[in-house]
Order: structure tokens, then C-alpha cells, then sequence
């Protein structure tokens, strides 16, 4: 959160030249210049990354005179960018403030401008905060005479390179997990310094875990009692123990008494569990020999010098599962750091997976993050940082993501999933509830709990998928109370269907629900995304964007008019997806959210007015687009799209729009206003005096044009096409079976038709 420390109206100016140090951890070099620090306005940056640990603060020179209320500043490169820490006199290591020391444009255009490759260089704006970048390839080191000024930031300097500035989206650390034997302890010893770092971590509410190859007693023994963490997963996921309740689970068969006494019987010296069974690697061909000889269903899973025989099926990852599952705790706000072979399962379920730099070279490539350091204690920096800041550290790759279609060249287009605001726009019947309902799906299966505010029944198929529920409806809907104990699990999605409300009654619901929302996403971090569809009727005025908490982002946001969206929301998305834009003032407005893109030039914006159903374009504020217009044919759903199906089900359309039934060829009182009606003239209506209905094609044109269901309107218009080449028998019953598939109609709540 912002923090403006108490610092003179310009910046300070050293009483004699002193220097500042840049250390690079990658290159093991570090480059020096002149440098004056103004530090201005402070920016506090979240020490998510493990920025800073004691070790280089010790290390580090310090500017000579600072702005008052800070006692320290320093400057550390970490992922390519350059960090500026102050300390102030109240406030501990673990609380320092770090901001990101930034170079003016002008300066920088005026240092580079003799460099031949600053001619072409590219011009381009980060995603979000209108962070404005400049981008040179490298120069070598700046000269002393550049000045860093703290300001709103426009160009990162390090080392001489001008880097990308990333924004950060924040997801609430809830727990960390924890390997045990070369993690954080070494020679069987718990290393001080992190057992004092978990004890920070807890004082902040995150939960800890042990998650350990170790037989539970043989842990207690080394680690000196284990009450200094939350639960322990013991024998690579066997065992499950809550050091305060006294509660232990095994989750896994218990070890097979012939396999214990072959082994002994050869000579083999063995640890016995509740269900592994442990012993030196170099015994793994004898131990392999012995299984096979028993025909036992067990594997082996090697953890450093030491061989596991395990049940089949159990691994860190199952255990932790089950003890999160328990604490009612979700992975998706999990950390896990590990070192070994037995820990890449870990590391894959946890959001974020850390491999410590000694880890195995399998363990570091298939990590999200490789914690630089050289032992326990550098693990415990990085839980003091973590803690600082309770959120998750953003990794410069994604293992999950959402496959939204593919492009014009057959290749998948999906998004990273990450905490960024998606914007789903276009023309009304273009397929955005589709797209945003195609999101959903993805994210449930992939577990993330998602909480959907549905103003016209658009999602209530997503109750097909495991975990969803939908609230509202034909029901009263949910108190903001009744929804937040709803979403307290969190594999568990909740869809609020608001299509039975009026307008007027669903504004002031949303707007009650939303700031409950907020805090509940504070606290626990759930959910982990909000879908607001048709958000233009409840975020247009000036103080909607109030309602939202962009600081932890998340959001989907569904409109047939971007335009009316609050403008901080607009510049905190970082993901926008235009299905079919006709109106050039909502497409001159998309294009001013992507002003700052390195984009195509105007004209190619012209085929978003002219897009098919089925197509859609992910704009160059995209990650993914590349910085163009992305074009991409939308994949399919798992769970059936339902358009509007309470809303044309029993919501009358207009008077005009009706379906007006003829009798003796004059229009008669009989008109179907809603799909209801519609489908119950159909069933008692003689089918020979509909025949001129079908052979005109009247109920397709009815359904595509009124409703903009053109899959329906598409299977209707081939059933009157085969109507019309003389198939007619069964016609009128396949065009009614065919309105209930697509509407969910009950055959018990028909009625009749209004006159």
C-alpha cells in the first residue's frame, strides 16, 4: 500500500559525492556508479521475491545524508530489477520499504542518445498503474553523472540496462509448506534462524507446514518438538499430524509385514514407518528385487542419499492435500519450498513452487522460483519477506492456464493464470457470456474457487462442475452473509443468480455484496476471482471503482459497453477480450486503454466490427496477444451455454417482439411473449395449423432475431429445411424437445399462453 514518507520538497542533495551498490546475484558481479538517491515518494513494493535478507544489508554501502524519517537506503537488483530499500527508525528488517529507483525519460533519452542502438529502440507501456517504459538494449554501466529521482515510475535503470517495469498481482499467502532435511535443516538440525521465521510467519496468520520424508517419532526427535509449526505431512504424505489437537491421520496401508522381514533377513538395515519404509539409496536394486519377488504394490521414491518404498499413490502432494483440505485451506494460496527428488510433486501442487538454488538440477527447472543462497539460513530471509508482505510471489512463468481457442494458425491461445483483471467485451449477442462462462469453467477445474455475480442467469450451467453451486434464482438470494460462509471452502464456487430480481432491486444487492466480498478476499483469500457480468448497470458512476479492491485484482469484468467502466478499473486490466465491437465510440475507447501498446496500427482495429460469431480478440494490452491484435476462434465449453435461460423463460419480451399466432389466416390475441408460453402454444396447437409457421422458417427467425440464440435459431432452421423437403412427421415435437434442451424447461411448470 501506498506510504508517502516525510521527505523535503526536493530532493536531497548529498553534501559530498557518494555511491550506491548494485550487486547482481546472476552474473556474481557488481557494478558501481555515482549516484544520488531522492527518494520522495514512497511506493511500498511487496518483499514477495525475498528481496533483502541481514546478509546484504550488512554488505551494503549507504547514501551519506537521507530524507528524514528514513535511516538506510540501499539498492539491490533482484529479477532483473533494481530495488530500492529504506529503513526506517520503526520498522524492522522484515517491515523495510522497497521501491523501485527509476530514471526520467528526458535523462535517459539524453544518456543513451550517442548509443547506435538507442535509434531503434522500442517504445512500449507495461499493463496497469500507466507504468511507462523504455526499453535500450544493453549500454554498459550509466555514468555517474545520471541521477535516479523517485517519482511515478517511466524507466527502470540496472546496471546500465533500461528493463521492463512488471506489475504486481497480489494473491493472499495463506501457507507455507516446508521440506525438512536440506531445506531448512542441516545434519538433522533445525537451523535457528528459521525456526525464529516461521514463528514471524504464524504471528501473521499464515499457516505453516512441515511436509517431510521423515517418520513422524524420528522427526520429533531431531527437530526438539514440533509445536513451532501448524500440522506436519510425515513419510512423503503417509502421515498427517497436528501438533496442538495430538492428531495424527495415516492415510496410507499399513507397511507389509513380509516386506520388513525379507529385507532384515538379507542384512538390509531399514527405518520402519506407519507405511514407508526407509533405507540407504545404494539398496535400491535389493530393495527393488525383494518388491518384485512379493509381488508388492509399492514404489520408490528417492530423496537425496535415502530410498522410500511407499504405498502406490502417496506422495507429499496427496498428504499436504489432505491437511490443507482439513484446515480448510486452498493450494492455490500456498507456497512450497523443497530440495529434493521426493519434492517435485510438492512443488506442483502449491501456486508457487520454490526450489532452493542446492537443490536437485530436476527440482530447480521444474520450480516457478529458485531461491538464490547457500544454506537454511537464506530460506529464512526469504519466510521473513514472504511474511512482510502475506502475498504470493508473482514467478515469470505459469503452469496453469486457461485455453481460451486458437488462432488463424491452428496454434492454442490460452492466458497465464494469474491474479490480472480480464475485461470480456463486445456487442450484445456476440458471445461474451460464452467467453467469460468458458474462463469460469477452467478456473473451477482447475480448483480456484470463483464466485460469479450472474444479473441475468447467464452461468447457471456451471453447476454441471464439481464444486459449483448456484444461489439465487428461483430462491430468494444469498444474504452477503449466507454467501461469504458459502465461499468459506475453498474448492468450492458459488454462482448468485440475480435473474428472478429486478433492476432497481439488483443495484443496491451487488453493491452490498461487493465490499463483503473485499473483505473477505482480505482475509482468507478467497475467492480467488469475481465475475461481474453486465457490470456497466452497477460500475458506471464515479465512485464504483470503490466497490472494487484493485489492489488484489482478480476480476472479471463482462459489458456490452466498456466505456462506462470506471477508469481505474480500466487502467488496472491487464487482459482485454472483445468478441464482436460495432460501435466505432466503444472501439475508440478500447483503443485508448492500449494507447500505450506497442500495437498495430489504427485501421487493423476496424476488423473488430466485422467479427463472427465464434471469434474474438484478445487486444494488445494482452500478454499473451504478443502487443497485436490476437484473433483466435473461440474453444468449446464443457457445460452447456445457457443464454439468459430464466430471463426468456418467464421475463416477458416486448409487446412488439412477440410471437403473434394467426387464426384463419389473420393475426389473433394469441402471442408468446416468453420461451415458457411460446413452447406451450406449440404443444397445443394442432400441427396442421403451424405447417405455414415451419415452412416459412417463422420460429427459427423468431428465436435467432429476439433472443440472439443462434444455436438454437441454427438447429430450428434445419429442422424447417427438412420440414420443407417433405420430412414432416415428427417435426413439430423435435422443434419443442429442442427449445427445452437449450432452456432447462420443466414439463410440470407449464403454462398456458397469455392472450
Amino acid at each position: 500500500m501506498p506510504y508517502a514518507a516525510r521527505t523535503p520538497s526536493r530532493p536531497c542533495t548529498p553534501r559530498r559525492r557518494t555511491r550506491g551498490q548494485w550487486e547482481v546475484p546472476d552474473e556474481g558481479s557488481r557494478a558501481r556508479c555515482g549516484q544520488h538517491v531522492g527518494v520522495g515518494q514512497c511506493i511500498q513494493h511487496r518483499l514477495a521475491r525475498g528481496l533483502v535478507d541481514a546478509e546484504q544489508l550488512r554488505r551494503t554501502r549507504w547514501c551519506e545524508r537521507q530524507p528524514r524519517g528514513i535511516e538506510k537506503v540501499s539498492l539491490h537488483l533482484h529479477d532483473e530489477v533494481l530495488y530500492l530499500v529504506a529503513r526506517g527508525r520503526h520498522y524492522t528488517l522484515h517491515e523495510s520499504l522497497v521501491l523501485p529507483v527509476v530514471v526520467s525519460k528526458r535523462r535517459a533519452a539524453r544518456t543513451c542518445a550517442g548509443h547506435p542502438a538507442a535509434q531503434s529502440a522500442p517504445l512500449f507501456y507495461a499493463p496497469g498503474a500507466n507504468l511507462v517504459v523504455e526499453e535500450f538494449p544493453p549500454l554498459g554501466i550509466l555514468p555517474g553523472s545520471a541521477r535516479c529521482q523517485m517519482a511515478r515510475p517511466r524507466a527502470m535503470a540496472v546496471a546500465g540496462h533500461l528493463l521492463t517495469v512488471r506489475r504486481e498481482f497480489l494473491v493472499k499467502l495463506s501457507v507455507l509448506a516446508l521440506d525438512y532435511d536440506g531445506t531448512i535443516a542441516r545434519g538433522d538440525v533445525l537451523d535457528p534462524s528459521v525456526r525464529d521465521a516461521i514463528a514471524v510467519a504464524r504471528t501473521r496468520g499464515i499457516i505453516v507446514m512441515l511436509v517431510t520424508g521423515r517418520i513422524l517419532e524420528e522427526l520429533r526427535r531431531v527437530a526438539g518438538g514440533l509445536h513451532f509449526v501448524d500440522a506436519v505431512v510425515a513419510e512423503n504424505g503417509a502421515v498427517i499430524h497436528f501438533p496442538h489437537s495430538g492428531r495424527t491421520t495415516t492415510l496410507g496401508p499399513p507397511v507389509p509385514p513380509a516386506l520388513v522381514a525379507e529385507l532384515r533377513r538379507r542384512g538390509i538395515s531399514v527405518r520402519v514407518g506407519e507405511s514407508l519404509v526407509d533405507l540407504d539409496a545404494n539398496e535400491s536394486p535389493r530393495l527393488l528385487e525383494v518388491i518384485r519377488a512379493l509381488e508388492l504394490p509399492v514404489v520408490l521414491i528417492f530423496n537425496s542419499g535415502r530410498v522410500m518404498a511407499l504405498p502406490q499413490g502417496v506422495s507429499k502432494a496427496t498428504g499436504l492435500h489432505v491437511a490443507l483440505e482439513t484446515l480448510r485451506l486452498s493450494p492455490h494460496n500456498t507456497l512450497a519450498i523443497g530440495d529434493a527428488e521426493n519434492d517435485h510433486e510438492l512443488l506442483r501442487l502449491a501456486e508457487v513452487g520454490v526450489a532452493v538454488e542446492w537443490a536437485s538440477a530436476a527440482l530447480r527447472s521444474a520450480a516457478d522460483i529458485v531461491l538464490a543462497g547457500s544454506g537454511p539460513w537464506s530460506v529464512a530471509s526469504y519466510v521473513r519477506a514472504l511474511a512482510a508482505t502475506g502475498q504470493l510471489p508473482v514467478p515469470s512463468r505459469s503452469r496453469r492456464r486457461l485455453v481460451l481457442g486458437y488462432t488463424e494458425e491452428g496454434r492454442e491461445f490460452s492466458l497465464a493464470v494469474r491474479g490480472r483483471n480480464v475485461l470480456v467485451t463486445g456487442d450484445a449477442k456476440s458471445g461474451k457470456s460464452w467467453v467469460a462462462g468458458l474462463l469460469c469453467e477452467q478456473l473451477v477445474l482447475h480448483r480456484y474457487c470463483v464466485c460469479v455475480i450472474d444479473p441475468e442467469g447467464d452461468y447457471s450451467s456451471l453447476e454441471g462442475l464439481p464444486g459449483v453451486t448456484v444461489l439465487g434464482g428461483e430462491d430468494p438470494p444469498p444474504t452477503p452473509r449466507d454467501l461469504l460462509r458459502a465461499l468459506r471452502y475453498p474448492d468450492r464456487s458459488v454462482v448468485v443468480d440475480l435473474s428472478h430480481m429486478s433492476h432497481d432491486e439488483k443495484m443496491p444487492y451487488i453493491r452490498a455484496l461487493l465490499p463483503a466480498l473485499n473483505v473477505l478476499r482480505r482475509r482468507t483469500g478467497l475467492p480467488h476471482r469475481i465475475l461481474l457480468d453486465e457490470a456497466h448497470y452497477y460500475l458506471q458512476d464515479a465512485n464504483a471503482h470503490q466497490l472494487l479492491d484493485l489492489d488484489q485484482n482478480g476480476y472479471i469484468v463482462v459489458t456490452y459497453c466498456a466505456s462506462r467502466l470506471p477508469k481505474a478499473l480500466l487502467d488496472a486490466t491487464e487482459v482485454m477480450i472483445v468478441t464482436c465491437e460495432s460501435n466505432p465510440a466503444e472501439v475508440e475507447a478500447l483503443c485508448r486503454c492500449c494507447a500505450k501498446c506497442q500495437s498495430a496500427d489504427l485501421a487493423s482495429w476496424s476488423t473488430l466490427g466485422h467479427l463472427k460469431v465464434g471469434q474474438a480478440v484478445a487486444l494488445p494490452i494482452t500478454e499473451e496477444s504478443g502487443g497485436d491484435l490476437r484473433m483466435f476462434t473461440i474453444a468449446p465449453r464443457v457445460t452447456p451455454h445457457v443464454r439468459h435461460r430464466q430471463k426468456y423463460v418467464d421475463v416477458p419480451v416486448s409487446q412488439q417482439r412477440a410471437f403473434v399466432f394467426s387464426k384463419n389466416g389473420q393475426p389473433s390475441e394469441h402471442r408468446a411473449r416468453t420461451l415458457r408460453q411460446f413452447v406451450a402454444e406449440l404443444e397445443e396447437t394442432p400441427p396442421a395449423v403451424l405447417d405455414g409457421y415451419i415452412v416459412r422458417g417463422d420460429f427459427s427467425r423468431w428465436i435467432d432475431g429476439v433472443f440472439g440464440d443462434h444455436a438454437l435459431g441454427e438447429d430450428l432452421r434445419r429442422l424447417e429445411e427438412r420440414y420443407r423437403a417433405g420430412s414432416s412427421g415428427e417435426t413439430l415435437r423435435e422443434i419443442v424437445a429442442a427449445i427445452r434442451a437449450r432452456y432447462d424447461l420443466i414439463e410440470d411448470d407449464l403454462t398456458p399462453a397469455a392472450s
